[in-house]
């Protein structure tokens, strides 16, 4: 799944079944962010179970981070720094995928 597409990149959200590995990057996404890391990290992981083959997800964005609910009993946040503002999101799989419940919603402060 590409988050916060725009013409030139994309955060990337993957799940890779048979290792049930669940991965956010920012690589090459924005603004490059160095701590004191070696090497420089773009990406959380997380294994992730399947239950009753589905994996359910839940993402929320702001101006900068990301944060990704998975399953009502894990969740990894995602920092990035826009070049270009991005909205669309891009659904993409290798293989069969059903998508069951999709919602878009704004808040408004």
């Amino acid at each position: 799944m590409q988050l916060a597409k725009n013409d030139e990149s994309a955060l990337v959200l993957s799940y890779q079944k048979e290792q049930q590995l669940l991965t956010l990057s920012r690589e090459n996404f924005g603004h490059e962010i160095i701590g004191n890391e070696e090497p420089v990290l773009v990406s959380r992981s997380m294994i992730v179970p399947a239950i009753d083959q589905q994996i359910a997800l839940e993402l929320f964005r702001d101006t900068s981070s990301l944060e990704v609910f998975v399953n009502k009993a894990q969740s990894m946040t995602l920092t990035f720094y826009e070049m270009q503002k991005g909205q669309d999101v891009v659904f993409k799989s290798q293989g069969t995928t059903c998508l069951t419940h999709i919602k878009k919603g704004h808040l408004l402060v």
